[in-house]
């Protein structure tokens, strides 16, 4: 009998109702960056390949819903999201939130979160995120931290 491995991961969402205007954390700026320089952030923080153009080709994509973030001392991207809007169900999906490791506490990835957010209200009735409940990095207390709430937790499995 084949042995089943499994992942649990957990999905939180924010309602998009009393929002404010997010502000930059000093020192750092939104600033338009390539696909490529999106992937390099992922595979940065991942360790993992990583086709952020591949996001431009879904059904969901949304042009508007791209944040990178740059520490304005030395021009590098610290901080990108990606979010996609279904317009079906009135859900905006954030897919990619990256913090490269230097950054992480420091602000630019609850910027991305509560910029992409902000881009989303009045155009989607809710947003969502997931991700793995055992990450080491610990996604969901920024997700959290950002005002996005909920228990669920489902997990994948898949045969040895």
């Amino acid at each position: 009998m084949a042995r089943l491995d499994e992942e649990p991961y957990f999905r939180v969402k924010h309602d998009l109702k009393d929002q404010t205007r997010p502000a930059l954390p000093e020192g750092f700026a939104l600033r338009d960056a390539s696909p490529e320089e999106y992937a390099a952030l992922i595979r940065l923080c991942y360790a993992t390949a990583a086709d952020a153009e591949a996001y431009r080709r879904h059904a969901v994509y949304c042009p508007g819903l791209w944040v990178a973030v740059e520490d304005v001392s030395t021009g590098e991207i610290v901080a990108t999201g990606i979010a996609e809007m279904d317009s079906d169900v009135g859900e905006g999906v954030l897919e990619r939130i990256q913090v490269s490791e230097n950054y992480r506490g420091r602000g630019p990835g609850a910027f991305a979160v509560y910029e992409l957010l902000w881009r989303r209200r009045g155009k989607t009735r809710f947003a969502t995120v997931s991700g793995q409940v055992n990450n080491p990095t610990c996604p969901e207390a920024l997700y959290r931290k950002c005002g996005l709430a909920g228990t669920d937790v489902w997990h994948v499995l898949w045969k040895k």
